[in-house]
């Protein structure tokens, strides 16, 4: 059997530190896309104190945002489809969030630019986080619904994961709940960054 020369072993021996490197790399990128924000606890009848008009003659979507969360994109993206595929059937409003000592242009990024080009959906800035307090709200693209009666009818996210579009149980759960009233669950994960990381997401992009 012929044997490795000392390059050749080398060059293997960098080529599986290589491999095992990027196996590593490639699974923390993917525990990271899959790992979920922090549940919120609202209250199970519409709070008191909100900006927000109180759901009447249809269900009211509310939405939580973190102004520069990039995995909060897609979540917008969704929010557009199930608009529409709900048009006439659900009130929808985006509150972003705006701690002290922060501007209005901090809040107005590229995010409230797509929010805002939404139809039918209203875009509203949530000063010091008094709303998301309001709605015991914590992760970025947290979404409630309530009925026209004003109990809680889903909290939850509407993405498959953190920065990605498609299918996903949120959405699914949603048109179900509105169009029939039944979901087999009325949540599910939020996958966003932290509303209230003032360490690190309120700096500056």
């Amino acid at each position: 059997m012929k044997s490795f020369t000392r390059k050749q072993t080398v060059v293997v021996g960098f080529s599986v530190v290589w491999l095992l490197a990027s196996g590593w790399a490639l699974k923390k990128i993917v525990d990271y896309k899959m790992t979920a924000g922090q549940r919120a606890v609202p209250p199970i009848r519409w709070p008191s104190g909100t900006l927000i008009p109180p759901p009447t003659r249809q269900a009211t979507l509310v939405m939580f945002v973190h102004p520069h969360c990039p995995c909060t994109r897609a979540t917008v993206s969704e929010l557009a489809r199930l608009v529409e595929a709900l048009h006439g059937k659900l009130s929808a409003y985006v509150l972003f969030i705006q701690p002290e000592p922060f501007t209005k242009e901090w809040v107005e990024s590229d995010l409230w630019t797509e929010v805002k080009r939404i139809p039918d959906v209203r875009a509203m800035i949530d000063r010091g986080g008094k709303q998301a307090e309001l709605f015991k709200s914590y992760t970025s693209g947290q979404v409630f619904i309530y009925a026209p009666d004003g109990r809680l009818l889903f909290n939850g996210g509407i993405t498959p994961s953190r920065g990605h579009e498609g299918d996903n149980l949120g959405i699914r759960r949603i048109m179900s709940l509105i169009r029939t009233g039944h979901a087999d669950q009325a949540q599910s994960a939020v996958f966003g960054c932290a509303l209230q990381d003032k360490e690190t997401l309120y700096e500056h992009p």
